[in-house]
């Protein structure tokens, strides 16, 4: 949404349609299914928020089963050059999407530092204190 109101033109690219559709409502954006051709040309920032490629999960990506990897990256050849591709997963470290992006030379970020961020906002909540920002930014960079 904040992306959205700073002017960005997102897409949505979902697994299934009943998990895009109430988001399309919400953000007003196009989206497509995984497995199709994923609109990714000119885009300067990918961010992957599904199971695909998370430690512990069924490599089959069968109906019911979360995880697997994703079969098909070409959309990372139509990216814009220069462009971030973030993974919000953090186990492993390195996702198979992360490895061939940096192959083809995009920047790559991991979902280590966006963890840590939701504990510090969830020790906020539950305590009612924020946490040092100084702590924070260490135990990001010990990752």
């Amino acid at each position: 949404m904040a992306l959205l109101q700073q002017g960005a033109q997102v897409r949505l690219a979902c697994r299934r349609q009943s998990t895009a559709l109430p988001l399309e409502g919400a953000v007003y954006c196009p989206w497509s299914e995984i497995g199709n051709t994923i609109e990714t040309a000119g885009c300067n920032l990918l961010i992957n928020a599904t199971p695909l490629g998370m430690e512990g999960t069924s490599p089959s990506g069968g109906q019911n089963e979360s995880g697997g990897d994703f079969t098909d990256l070409s959309f990372l050849d139509i990216l814009q050059p220069g462009a971030l591709v973030y993974d919000l997963i953090y186990a492993p470290r390195e996702t198979f999407l992360l490895r061939q992006a940096k192959a083809k030379g995009f920047a790559v970020m991991n979902g280590l530092a966006h963890l840590v961020c939701q504990a510090a906002l969830s020790f906020e909540h539950f305590t009612g204190r924020a946490p040092d920002p100084n702590i924070i930014e260490e135990l990001i960079a010990s990752l």
